[in-house]
């Protein structure tokens, strides 16, 4: 912690009277009677790199109290929102399917990041950005389905970038996404990384040793944490090498030592913590995964705002469908591999927000949020679906796609009048709208809800749906590979030089 010179304006309203206290609407803080003047503010902002910070900062610098917190949540969401749009227009461009499956990976927790003054929002912004590069745009100038164009090079190099810099474990989180990536389409960080151009190229490395000053600059932890990504990405590497062309006994004993690394790991960084390994602590943090699951999908605000039961219910089984019908459907090994990353990830996510918190934890209590380990889990829907791409006919693409942006729109907006309630009247309050304060709102909760569900459903609508280009370009693309190997069915969207 530190304490910084700030306008006193920048802490009103005063959260004290509702923050924790679900029952209590928002119109308990005072509104309106924020002095300009300077004060001395304590704030952790130091112990996180600067780069989620710089835009809100700056647009503090230009504010008011009258156009704060306005200036600053807008100047926050700028550069997630450019990259999840980026993200949805190349996973649209792949087929309406890939742009449902891609609203339903940004849950309401996402949207609500972006919508504050976190660094969280940039890194998953980023983690989106690189998913959707990863596994919907081809890697090859000549794909029958669409290019590969600098445009796509930015979007993956500025997505990786935004993932690894904003937060003290981002660099683990986006080298986790990126390696997950590439073992969904069976390709090789190397063989991707090589593909671009020198700008998006010098970007990546420009992040990645942004990255590692900063680690090498904040303590034991930190570089740990930088160190371990770069495993991450070596090891998938050299994994994948020795098992390309063994047998099917070194492929077991190559996986075998893979997992035994990673185990060996794991227990090195919950047995070496300060204070050593907790049994206690181990299981408090274990049990509630559950509880960072849901709050992964919905529970924003202080955590209070959760979602309803049966639209989490709803939102868990559509995506267990997804991958259900990828798994069943499949011919072959190479068409489930996707959907069987897909559940690797979600494993993965539960470890490491288990070793994370274990590592950093003390017998004072939990830290963990759902948020934290989004970046990677956002990447499930988009794995449980994409082998269904090019499986299904275009009538029912289109209607599939609708069905699962529907949803993703339906527990968005859920969600927001959850919120909406909670602030306005608490969450034991009326569920007229009509009846919630609008605790400072320029204009009434009724018509936000609306405008927010129009937004939503206008956006749905728009990743699914059809765009001239689709009526003569098929569905899928099949893309060759340096030695001229085929790879059809969109499981493998990058041809590695190494093939």
């Amino acid at each position: 912690s530190a304490r910084v010179d700030a306008p006193a304006w920048v802490v009103f309203p005063d959260i004290g009277c509702y923050a924790l206290y679900s029952d209590r609407p928002a119109s308990c803080a005072a509104v309106g009677a924020e002095p300009d003047v300077e004060i001395a503010l304590v704030t952790r902002a130091w112990d996180y790199p600067i780069w989620g910070h710089l835009l809100p900062g700056l647009a503090v610098e230009a504010s008011s109290p009258s156009t704060s917190p306005y200036l600053p949540r807008a100047a926050s969401a700028l550069l997630p929102a450019l990259l999840v749009i980026g993200g949805l227009f190349a996973a649209r461009r792949r087929s309406p399917l890939a742009g449902g499956l891609s609203l339903l990976a940004l849950t309401p927790m996402a949207w609500f990041t972006f919508a504050v003054v976190n660094p969280s929002g940039l890194a998953l912004g980023g983690a989106f950005a690189v998913w959707s590069t990863l596994l919907f745009v081809p890697w090859l100038a000549d794909a029958a389905h669409g290019t590969w164009s600098s445009r796509h090079e930015w979007l993956f190099a500025a997505g990786l970038a935004a993932a690894m810099l904003p937060r003290r474990d981002s660099v683990f989180w986006a080298a986790a996404v990126l390696v997950a990536g590439c073992i969904a389409t069976d390709t090789s960080v190397l063989g991707r990384v090589r593909r671009l151009r020198t700008g998006p190229l010098v970007l990546i490395v420009v992040a990645s040793l942004t990255a590692a000053w900063w680690a090498v600059d904040n303590g034991r932890q930190t570089l740990g944490l930088f160190g371990l990504a770069a495993l991450i990405v070596v090891g998938h590497d050299v994994w994948r090498r020795l098992r390309t062309g063994a047998t099917t006994g070194r492929r077991l004993l190559v996986d075998g030592a893979a997992v035994a690394s990673s185990i060996a790991v794991a227990i090195g960084l919950a047995v070496t913590r300060d204070g050593g390994y907790d049994a206690e602590l181990f299981d408090t943090i274990v049990g509630e995964t559950g509880s960072n699951l849901l709050e992964a999908v919905g529970a924003v605000g202080t955590l209070d705002a959760r979602i309803p039961l049966w639209t989490l219910l709803l939102y868990v089984g559509v995506v267990i469908s997804v991958g259900v019908v990828s798994l069943v459907g499949a011919d072959d090994r190479r068409e489930r591999r996707p959907a069987w990353t897909g559940v690797g990830v979600l494993a993965s996510a539960m470890a490491a927000a288990w070793v994370l918190e274990m590592a950093r934890g003390n017998t004072t209590g939990t830290y963990w949020q759902g948020r934290y380990s989004l970046p990677l889990l956002m990447g499930v829907p988009m794995l449980f679906g994409l082998p269904l791409l090019d499986r299904l006919g275009r009538l029912p693409v289109q209607r599939v796609a609708r069905a699962l942006a529907a949803v993703a729109a339906s527990v968005s907006i859920v969600v927001f009048v959850v919120a909406v309630r909670r602030w306005g009247v608490g969450t034991a309050g009326s569920w007229n709208p009509r009846s919630w304060d609008t605790y400072g709102a320029p204009v009434s909760t009724t018509l936000l809800i609306l405008v927010h569900a129009a937004g939503a459903v206008a956006l749905a609508w728009a990743v699914t749906t059809r765009i001239a280009s689709d009526q003569d370009a098929p569905m899928g693309h099949a893309e060759t590979a340096i030695d001229g190997t085929a790879h059809g069915g969109g499981t493998s969207v990058a041809a590695d030089a190494d093939r």
